[in-house]
């Protein structure tokens, strides 16, 4: 098995949300199943992989859509924030904090807690191909930060 990372890219429903797959040999980690599982599924498929762990970013609906399906076909290990998981319809089984990070194929993942698009959202850090990637959900929107509209959802960012 290599520990070389290969990703895989989908974008889902009228949200145009973007899934990710993390593959490390026959293994996949999905970040947001935020829509169309049979999509997702025939995502992994395609790669060659069985998903093995599924990260939600934050708990809005537009990424939790399809999540409670595919948790069901893959019985893959599901993994949210601490502080968005009692908002996730899905039973989270690792509830992540600052500076924990996910052990996959071999490889130890570091999260980090963003503040601000929802009380605190799982960002996920990993080097493909000599490059950091950092998948941080909706906290960042093409020109900004994702949802901070208002004085509040700025003061949020700084709790």
């Amino acid at each position: 098995m290599t520990n070389e990372l290969q990703l895989h890219q989908i974008s889902v429903s009228e949200m145009d949300n973007n899934c990710y797959l993390l593959q490390a040999g026959e293994e996949g980690l999905l970040v947001d199943a935020a829509d169309d599982a049979p999509a997702l599924l025939d995502m992994a498929q395609k790669a060659g992989v069985k998903i093995t762990a599924v990260l939600t970013t934050h708990r809005h609906w537009d990424h939790v859509r399809a999540l409670k399906e595919v948790l069901s076909e893959t019985g893959a290990i599901h993994y949210a924030s601490f502080l968005d998981s009692p908002a996730i319809p899905a039973e989270v089984d690792v509830e992540l904090r600052e500076g924990d990070s996910i052990k996959f194929a071999g490889l130890d993942l570091p999260i980090i807690i963003l503040r601000g698009h929802t009380p605190g959202g799982a960002a996920l850090v990993t080097n493909i191909d000599g490059v950091i990637n950092i998948f941080v959900g909706d906290s960042l929107f093409p020109g900004g930060l994702g949802k901070t509209t208002s004085e509040g959802d700025f003061v949020r960012l700084y709790k």
